[in-house]
């Protein structure tokens, strides 16, 4: 299986389903960030 180059950003208030995408997505892509809180969010897309 190959890594796809490309930055995934993930956005749900549920603990559970941030962690099972992002492992999902980790084995296809190289850079998975999560957050719970669109309050974060300008500041991580900086």
């Amino acid at each position: 299986m190959t890594i796809q180059s490309g930055n995934i950003l993930i956005l749900d208030d549920d603990k559970h389903i941030l962690l099972t995408t992002k492992v999902v997505s980790k084995k296809h892509f190289n850079n998975v960030r999560v957050l719970s809180s669109p309050m974060n969010l300008s500041n991580t897309l900086k």
